[in-house]
C-alpha cells in the first residue's frame, strides 16, 4: 500500500484529534491532549474509516466512530501503563512517568468518557449498535487483561488459552473498529458481524507478529529493546509454543533459563532465542500468522466488493503482518 493512501486517513483522525476541546482544568487535560500527541499509528480508526467506505458510507460520517475508537484505546493504554509501571509510551515518557499515577487514573478516565461522547454525534438507531459494538469490546478488553495478568504467576498457561485472552485483549477492539465504521454505513447486522470477523482475525495476526518482533524483530525496534519479553519471562506465543514443542529436557532447560536468576539479560535473550531456533519456533510463529490473515482476506473476498476498494485493506493486512520492527 502507498504510504499516501493510509496517511490520507491517518491525517483525518489526527486533524479531528485536534479539534476536540480538551481545556480547563489544565492538570486533567495536559495528560490527555500529551498523550494523543505521541507518535501513533491510529491503526484502529483509520480501520473505522476504511470499513465505513467499503460498506458503502463516507469519511465525515464514520469520524466520530473512529474517534470514539482511538480514544477509548489510549485510556486503555494510560491504565494499561499505571498497572504495569512502564515509564516508557510510544518511545516517549509515559503519561504515569510524566504526571504520576493519580493523573493518569483520573485523565484515563476522562478519556473513556470522551470516547463514549463522540457516539453522541449519531441518531438513535445507530448510536445504539455502536454502542453495543463498543461496549461488547470494552468489556472484552478489560478480560483479556485480567487474563494477562494471572498469566504473570501462572507457568502452566496453555497456547490455547494465551490465543483466547490476545483475542480479548488486543483483536475484539481492532474488529469492533471495523464494525462500527459498517455500522455508520447503516449496513445490516450480518454484514456488520463480517466486518468485525475480519478486523478479529487481523487483530489475531497483528499481536502474534508483535510477539515475533520482540524475539526476531530489528534491533532499532521503536521504542523498544529486542528480547525484552525473554527477560520479562512474558507469556507470548513463542514461549508457549515452544513449551507445547519442547523435549521434556528441553522444557528443564527453558524452564531454567527463565527462571535463573543470577543469568545476565543478555545470556538468557541468547539461549532462549537458541532453544526457539533448535525447536524451529520461528517458523511456526509465522505459520500461526499466515494462517489468521489467510482468514482476514477470506473474509474480505467474501464481501464481494470490487477489488480496487479492498486492496487498502488487503495492504494494511499486509503491512502489519510483514514488519521487521
Amino acid at each position: 500500500m502507498e504510504m499516501k493512501q493510509y496517511e490520507q486517513y491517518k491525517n483525518a483522525v489526527d486533524q479531528a484529534l485536534g479539534t476536540l476541546k480538551f481545556t480547563s482544568p489544565q492538570s486533567l487535560y495536559t495528560p490527555i491532549r500529551y498523550t494523543l500527541q505521541l507518535p501513533a499509528k491510529r491503526l484502529r480508526p483509520v480501520l473505522t474509516l476504511i470499513s465505513a467506505e467499503m460498506a458503502g458510507g463516507n469519511i465525515n460520517k464514520a469520524l466520530p466512530a473512529s474517534l470514539a475508537v482511538e480514544l477509548f484505546h489510549n485510556f486503555t493504554l494510560l491504565h494499561d501503563d499505571i498497572m504495569d509501571e512502564a515509564p516508557i509510551r510510544r518511545g516517549k515518557a509515559s503519561v504515569f512517568y510524566q504526571f504520576g499515577r493519580d493523573a493518569a487514573i483520573l485523565s484515563g478516565d476522562a478519556l473513556l468518557i470522551s470516547a463514549y461522547r463522540q457516539l453522541e454525534a449519531y441518531t438513535s438507531d445507530i448510536q445504539i449498535e455502536l454502542f453495543k459494538a463498543l461496549n461488547h469490546s470494552a468489556l472484552s478488553v478489560c478480560e483479556g487483561q485480567q487474563l494477562d495478568m494471572e498469566f504473570e504467576t501462572n507457568e502452566n498457561v496453555a497456547l490455547t488459552e494465551y490465543l483466547k485472552m490476545i483475542g480479548l485483549k488486543t483483536a475484539h477492539l481492532i474488529g469492533a473498529s471495523m464494525k462500527m465504521g459498517a455500522l455508520t454505513a447503516a449496513c445490516s447486522p450480518a454484514l456488520a458481524d463480517a466486518y468485525f470477523q475480519i478486523g478479529l482475525n487481523m487483530g489475531m495476526a497483528f499481536q502474534i507478529q508483535d510477539d515475533w518482533l520482540d524475539t526476531f524483530g530489528e534491533l532499532h525496534q521503536f521504542g523498544k529493546k529486542r528480547g525484552g519479553d525473554i527477560v520479562r519471562n512474558k507469556k507470548t506465543f513463542l514461549l508457549l509454543s515452544a513449551m507445547e514443542k519442547a523435549s521434556e529436557p528441553q522444557k528443564k532447560l527453558l524452564h531454567d533459563l527463565l527462571y535463573n536468576q543470577t543469568l545476565k539479560e543478555e545470556d538468557k535473550i541468547h539461549s532462549v532465542r537458541k532453544l526457539y531456533h533448535d525447536l524451529d519456533i520461528d517458523s511456526v510463529t509465522k505459520s500461526s500468522i499466515r494462517k489468521y490473515s489467510d482468514q482476514a482476506i477470506i473474509g474480505i473476498e467474501a464481501l464481494q466488493i470490487n477489488q480496487s476498494e479492498t486492496k487498502v485493506l488487503i495492504d494494511i493486512l499486509n503491512q502489519l503482518t510483514h514488519r521487521n520492527r
